[in-house]
């Protein structure tokens, strides 16, 4: 008997792409903050020519940046050493009072997986199918209201993309639901950050001469033994283990 896994010449597997849709419910929205107006009206002033450099470092608190980057110090130093246990609450309270910006309500997320499709949102049509599929098909949300809200599609750097190339392209088009003004896109954190160690893997990483020199190849290969690691693929979670370690070494050699 023929497994389903043993391919022959008239019998072989065949992989296609799909998408597999999530919807989360926000929690702590004000109301009238997916509202699509003001958004709209901003984007039609052209509002975004306004926005400098100088603007945004303005808007950034640094002092309550220093004094996170403090606290995650100290945090460091209460996981590995047992004697400085007695300094925990003061240490948690920065976090959850002293530097807090805002606190979220600690609930349980209500999360809803949707139909899954076997459309390829890799493409720009594609990603269009997706959206269409999940608000009319699935959700069957009145295209009026689309006109007055705002909904996140949230995705990787490919996805933001994408939905980019989606309103540009159908300013062609009557104006309406197909101009995807509802779409709001956002790159996910977890997207963010593994951009940003697959960065730092590039900038640090030396192939041929890392296990001589000081730097991360050495330490990751010689020090902490994680031998199998690809640098080049660089999952998610042992990158971020790997960068997780060597933070809190030098965090630990600075406090000694």
């Amino acid at each position: 008997m023929r497994r389903a896994w043993q391919q022959s010449l008239g019998c072989h597997d065949e992989v296609k792409s799909g998408t597999v849709v999530t919807l989360v419910q926000l929690e702590d929205v004000p109301p009238g903050a997916l509202e699509a107006e003001p958004l709209l009206r901003n984007i039609a002033k052209q509002e975004r020519k306004n926005v400098t450099i100088a603007i945004l470092r303005r808007d950034i608190d640094w002092g309550n940046l220093q004094g996170i980057g403090g606290a995650t110090v100290l945090h460091v130093w209460l996981k590995h050493i047992p004697a400085l246990a007695r300094f925990r609450p003061a240490v948690e309270n920065l976090f959850s009072s002293t530097y807090a910006k805002w606190p979220l309500c600690l609930c349980k997320s209500k999360v809803f997986s949707m139909r899954s499709t076997d459309i390829d949102e890799s493409t720009t049509r594609g990603t269009k199918n997706v959206l269409y599929n999940l608000v009319i098909a699935q959700l069957g949300i009145a295209v009026t209201w689309m006109a007055r809200w705002l909904i996140c599609v949230c995705g990787d750097q490919l996805t933001t993309d994408r939905i980019r190339k989606i309103k540009r392209y159908m300013l062609k088009v009557q104006p309406g639901f197909e101009w995807h003004d509802w779409a709001l896109p956002i790159i996910q954190l977890w997207h963010l950050k593994w951009n940003w160690q697959k960065a730092i893997f590039r900038l640090h990483w030396f192939p041929l001469e890392g296990n001589k020199l000081y730097g991360l190849h050495r330490e990751t290969v010689q020090i902490m033994e994680r031998t199998k690691f690809n640098h080049e693929k660089c999952d998610f979670y042992p990158a971020h283990h790997i960068l997780e370690d060597r933070f809190e070494a030098m965090i630990l050699e600075a406090l000694q």
